[in-house]
């Protein structure tokens, strides 16, 4: 027969040692977002299940009340942690206080069910259903529409803990418990105990795997991105353009490229120093980034360079956004600590053909655009756009509104 005692401090082990793993998360150079709710929740649940493996040294009253009130609130942190993992919108103050309260409620429960009426049926039917009603409304919380994702198998696993709870708490309504002591119940209750255990061991892998995917994510994020600015690298321009052509070819969407070039950025290095002209990059990316459409991608070409891709986009949108991005620019000023730094932008528009299958044709036009608009003054935008044969076929603009 499974001891119900030593199966509880397998669980307290279970999670002393997560709370030890979340908390060599939290204090590392990179800390892991959430790990310190993580540290806290398996700390608590270490405490809990503590605290009912000293059932029958220490006083019921003690170690049914506060072992509880501890598991209740284990769960709240956990959840918390995975939605501050997730970057999403924590427990609010009003959620804690019916947490709470309810946890209130249930305490006065089972203060009434160990010091007044000693039934322990009872007791297992309130904790486990309020337990089981945490479970499932964590698990709506966490579910996503994504089907394969370990936030979805996290949702999973909240759902399972949750219909566990629910049948051990039918359980203690049926009042099948031939003793009033737990660690002396039979094998259904130890069935129980098991479970919750292994649910455990379940719910820490899923925070692995979590934390695994978060890593990949930022990994490849990190290898599609410019560290400075955080534009698209030419890696990432590469992918979409492949993404773009396609659709010009296959849907005639119009793809047009704007090379960007901030005006006399050398001097700005020499003047103000590498420093400030690494804040002016980054000022420049948000003011070119605000000024884009939300179809629209910015990359980093090289150096003080940046490319712009717009589809769908004519000749005259593509000139009407150059413009403005280039008044967005002039209008703003960067800065470096106090010191103002006046930042102008020259521009070269080309638009792709559909015969072309990648930008370098697109690329030699617009910078021969960029390069007009550099040795007539700077702060200029400049076209290199070409009519497509079926538009000119046609007597129509890129333009045109589509009937």
């Amino acid at each position: 027969m499974i001891d119900i005692r030593t199966v509880t401090l397998l669980n307290a082990l279970i999670f002393l040692i997560a709370a030890y793993f979340m908390y060599i998360m939290h204090v590392r150079k990179n800390a892991i977002a959430g790990a310190r709710l993580w540290t806290m929740g398996f700390s608590l649940g270490s405490a809990g299940m503590f605290t009912f493996f000293f059932r029958g040294i220490l006083p019921d009253l003690l170690t049914i009340t506060l072992g509880n009130v501890l598991l209740f609130y284990t769960e709240a942190l956990i959840y918390n942690g995975t939605r501050k993992f997730l970057h999403e919108k924590l427990i609010t103050k009003t959620q804690w206080s019916v947490m709470a309260f309810s946890v209130l409620s249930i305490t006065a429960f089972n203060i009434y069910f160990t010091e007044v009426n000693n039934n322990i049926g009872m007791r297992i039917a309130a904790n486990n259903a309020f337990l089981a009603i945490i479970a499932f409304l964590f698990s709506y919380g966490i579910a996503s529409k994504k089907c394969l994702s370990p936030r979805n198998a996290l949702a999973i696993a909240y759902a399972m803990y949750g219909i566990i709870s629910f049948l051990f708490a039918l359980y203690g309504f049926s009042f099948l418990m031939k003793s009033n002591d737990f660690l002396q119940l039979g094998p259904v209750t130890a069935f129980f105990v098991v479970s919750y255990a292994l649910m455990t061991i379940i719910f820490i892998g899923i925070i692995v795997m979590l934390i695994n995917d978060g890593k990949h994510a930022c990994l490849k994020k990190e290898s599609l991105t410019d560290p400075l600015t955080g534009a698209g690298n030419r890696r990432l321009l590469n992918t979409y353009t492949k993404h773009y052509i396609a659709r010009l070819q296959r849907m005639g969407e119009p793809l047009v490229i704007l090379l960007l070039d901030i005006d006399r950025f050398k001097s700005i290095n020499d003047n103000y120093g590498h420093d400030a002209g690494d804040a002016v990059l980054q000022h420049f990316c948000n003011i070119v980034s605000t000024e884009l459409r939300c179809m629209d991608r910015l990359f980093r070409y090289g150096g003080e360079e940046f490319v712009a891709l717009l589809q769908p986009a004519g000749s005259h949108a593509a000139q009407v956004a150059a413009e403005r991005i280039r008044e967005a620019v002039e209008a703003s000023q960067a800065k470096y600590g106090d010191t103002p730094i006046p930042l102008t932008v020259s521009i070269g528009i080309a638009n792709v053909m559909a015969d072309e299958p990648d930008l370098s044709m697109a690329l030699v036009r617009a910078d021969k655009a960029l390069y007009r608009a550099k040795q007539t003054g700077r702060n200029k935008v400049e076209s290199n756009y070409l009519p497509s044969a079926s538009s000119s076929a046609a007597g129509t603009s890129p333009d045109s509104p589509q009937q």
